[in-house]
Order: C-alpha cells, then structure tokens, then sequence
C-alpha cells in the first residue's frame, strides 16, 4: 500500500491500515526515542507520545516529506519537549568567539561498536552534546536547524558539537583501553 493510501485508510479510521502504520514506522521511531531519552521507560512514554501526535495529526501530513520523515520529526520534537521538562530544560552556555576555534578531533582508527556499547557511551556524555549530536549526525540537521529548534546561536551549536566530538572520542578511546586492559 503506498504513503497516499495508508494515510487514507487511516484517517477514514481503518484499524488495519493504521497497524500497518505502527508496524512500518514503530520500530524506527522507537529506535529514535532511545536515543534521545537512554532509558527503556522514558522512550516508551516518548514513542506513545509520538504515535499519538503521529494519529491525531495525520491530517496535517501535506507530503512535502516522506512520511518516515515526517513521523520522525514528531519523534524528534516529542523527545525534546520530554527532555525539556524531565530534565529542566537543555543548559547550553553561551560560547565566547574564541571558543570557537576549537580544532576537530579526529580518531586515528576504525572502530566498530556494538550499537548497544555506543548508546551506553552516548547516554555518559553531557544531555545537550547527546541532543546535538543526534540532532546532527543522526537526524542530519544543519547546525541553523538546530540553532532555531534549541532557541542557541548557530555558533553555540557549531560549537556544543565539536566539543561533543571530542567528550566521544575520549569515552571511545577509554573503553578501547579498558578492553584492552582486560585482555
């Protein structure tokens, strides 16, 4: 069934086509909320919060995105106003000009990480450098974007994202010196 007809049926109030709904977009939605939240608990209240949003609001889709696009960006925002309230709003510091120049970190090898070993080492980062990355890695947002979804300069986020770069690369190189360790 296309994107036309799925949001049809669903809007006409077809229980089959909004399962169908849930289970083409569910899995990835909930992948999106664990990013963002890091607890099984918050991104199920996050993930029901979406779909809600997702099915009281279908109407309003006018498909200048795909629909996965769509959803998660409901998905996105649902996240942020939960983190907003759950962890009393993002707390990103003004940045001075001459923080600014702070050089990219890069690492020197290819690592592969279980996708559960890197939310874990995501989830010990700072909240807003998480936020930043997924917004901009994950969800690719231009740093403008999330500039104007956070209410920061563009300077404030370019920045808050090679500083979490760098918190990143020193959570990846202790794990691989722990494992090393371990050995």
């Amino acid at each position: 069934m296309n994107e036309k007809d799925l949001i049809k049926k669903c809007l006409d109030g077809d229980s089959v086509a909004q399962r169908c709904l849930y289970d083409q977009f569910g899995p990835q939605l909930m992948g999106l909320c664990m990013r963002y939240t890091g607890l099984r608990e918050d991104a199920e209240e996050v993930f029901h919060d979406s779909l809600m949003k997702v099915f009281k609001n279908l109407d309003k889709f006018q498909g200048g995105s795909s629909l996965k696009t769509w959803i998660n960006r409901i998905g996105v925002n649902t996240a942020l106003d939960f983190l907003r309230k759950r962890k009393n709003a993002l707390l990103v510091e003004h940045i001075s000009d001459s923080s600014l120049d702070i050089k990219d970190t890069v690492i020197e090898q290819e690592i592969c990480f279980e996708a559960e070993v890197a939310m874990k080492l995501m989830h010990k980062m700072p909240l807003n450098q998480q936020i930043i990355i997924n917004l901009f890695v994950i969800d690719e947002l231009s740093h403008k974007e999330i500039a104007a979804q956070l209410n920061i300069s563009e300077e404030a986020s370019r920045s808050q994202y090679s500083r979490a770069k760098r918190t990143l690369t020193e959570l990846v190189k202790t794990k691989l010196n722990t494992n090393e360790q371990q050995r």
